[in-house]
């Protein structure tokens, strides 16, 4: 409000070719584009010069050719001015939204995605509810407060994405309340790793089974090497008996004679 105590008749933001510019320019020439020149999807206006902008246009498309936008500016007592988010209705709630003024989050998506500014002053935050035909917030009512608190268990309408590796992403609509959501995601999450261990484990005796058929054909058993061992070493064992027999018969014979 330090920034906008004036009063602006006929304010209008012209686009050319050059860029955007300020016609009826309320602070005698010390208004500034942020960033310099405007954006066709939107800008901000300086009018105090203190680099900040006091005012935020953004648009639902991209601008382009020449035109303007014009409104007047009507100074006000900041002491007659409060906020307050959402009403009964619902009908007004998403065009305020839209504008950048009934919403309580910025950005545009998780990446981006932050508290508006505006709640960080917890004065112009109201609990109460609010009737939406007068505007007047009922006092010590914190039924806007309970009914925060309530959006978890609410069906809301949301995307919901796919994913297989090697192709593109798909989504589609489904309705849910976020809690639900949640619980439905970490289930499908759950299942899918589920799925995966008892593959890899399914993988793994295939594995082993097939290198057991493998060495049953071309590799060597130990088993079956320590029985050809034992054979050969009972085998000569045997032989060595025997001509230790046949020795001493010769010898008892040579004796004899």
């Amino acid at each position: 409000w330090s920034a906008m105590n004036f009063t602006g008749d006929d304010l209008q933001f012209v686009r050319s070719e050059g860029g955007w510019g300020l016609v009826n320019d309320p602070t005698g020439g010390r208004a500034v584009f942020i960033p310099e020149g405007g954006d066709d999807d939107g800008f901000g206006v300086d009018f105090n010069g203190d680099g900040l902008a006091d005012m935020q246009l953004d648009f639902a498309r991209k601008i382009s050719g020449d035109g303007s936008v014009r409104f007047d500016l009507d100074s006000r007592n900041p002491a007659d001015v409060s906020f307050a988010f959402s009403d009964d209705s619902g009908a007004s709630s998403g065009l305020l939204a839209a504008a950048g003024i009934n919403t309580f989050f910025k950005g545009q998506d998780a990446s981006t995605i932050e508290i508006n500014e505006s709640l960080a002053d917890t004065a112009y935050i109201a609990a109460a509810k609010i009737d939406y035909e007068t505007g007047q917030i009922s006092q010590g009512d914190n039924a806007n407060a309970l009914a925060l608190g309530d959006i978890q268990y609410q069906n809301i309408t949301m995307k919901q994405w796919t994913y297989d590796r090697g192709t593109t992403a798909s989504s589609n609509l489904t309705t849910a309340t976020l809690n639900g959501y949640f619980s439905t995601m970490t289930g499908s999450i759950g299942v899918i790793s589920g799925s995966i261990k008892t593959s890899r484990e399914f993988a793994d005796i295939m594995v082993n089974n097939l290198t057991e058929q493998r060495n049953a054909v071309s590799a060597v058993s130990l088993d079956e090497e320590m029985i050809k061992l034992m054979e050969y070493q009972n085998a000569y064992s045997a032989a060595s008996k025997l001509l230790t027999i046949v020795d001493e018969m010769m010898q008892t014979l040579i004796n004899v004679i």
